[in-house]
């Protein structure tokens, strides 16, 4: 068995992070990202205080720093931290909304400090093409795809917050299901994959008969639905999400990298 690695930071006297393993069905910058959020919700690394650097990260896990960027980059998609040029890495201070738009941020941003996530697992397996409605995939099948109905705690009260389906390429992620099975995150399910574009649709939708009762969406409740396809730098789908999303308990937020492509 694979010794798992991670221990006190170079460089941050006293903080001690947890272990990654390598034999783990998660990739190691996922790991790596779990490790400091973990750190964050013991207030180990409080709001406001400096995440370690890149270097002190690659020592304290034996990785490269293409890893420890890739974890950097997913705790800054999903809200966990931001980054000062110049100055370095912090945690956020402000961490009221949720992305819905990376493989699996829902998970993380609303574990924040007034959010809990809890996932029921609907239905997964096999099917020949993703549900979509309004954007269209060429070719990308067979699919492999998980359905979940994900409820949000907050101020001790739980509700249905969106029904959610994760499709993956088979071709291009044949070990999905598998380590979706270890894990339970769709982030895992992914693995290395380079996503290079997205295109995303958003509508307004009346509740379908089929989730009105699970969303437990009362007449007039404003629902979102959400339509997601991602691309690799060769242009080919690998991953396909789709959501219905009860806008009266959190906004649907994302963050625009390039906002050239956005006009």
């Amino acid at each position: 068995m694979t010794k798992p690695t991670g221990s006190t930071v170079p460089g941050s006297p006293g903080l001690q992070l947890g272990l990654v393993r390598r034999d783990s069905p998660l990739p190691l910058y996922v790991q790596i990202r779990d490790r400091i959020v973990e750190a964050i919700g013991t207030g180990d690394l409080p709001p406001g205080a400096q995440v370690p650097s890149e270097p002190e990260l690659v020592a304290a896990y034996g990785v490269g720093r293409p890893t420890v960027r890739q974890a950097l980059a997913l705790l800054r998609r999903e809200g966990w931290v931001v980054t000062r040029h110049g100055r370095g890495t912090f945690v956020a201070t402000d961490r009221a909304n949720v992305s819905l738009l990376d493989t699996d941020g829902l998970v993380s941003s609303a574990s924040g400090r007034d959010l809990v996530l809890r996932d029921e697992l609907i239905d997964s397996g096999a099917m020949a093409h993703p549900p979509l409605e309004v954007l269209t995939v060429d070719g990308g099948g067979p699919w492999w795809a998980v359905t979940r109905l994900r409820h949000l705690r907050r101020d001790g009260i739980e509700a249905p917050l969106c029904a959610r389906t994760d499709a993956f390429s088979v071709p291009l992620v044949p070990d999905a299901e598998a380590r979706f099975a270890a894990s339970g995150s769709t982030d895992a399910a992914a693995g290395d994959l380079d996503i290079a574009s997205s295109r995303v649709a958003t509508r307004a939708v009346a509740v379908p008969a089929a989730w009105k009762h699970s969303l437990g969406a009362p007449a007039g409740t404003p629902l979102l639905a959400v339509e997601k396809v991602d691309r690799t730098v060769t242009g080919a789908v690998c991953h396909v999400a789709t959501v219905l999303l009860r806008t009266d308990l959190v906004p649907l937020v994302y963050e625009v990298t390039d906002p050239t492509r956005h006009l």
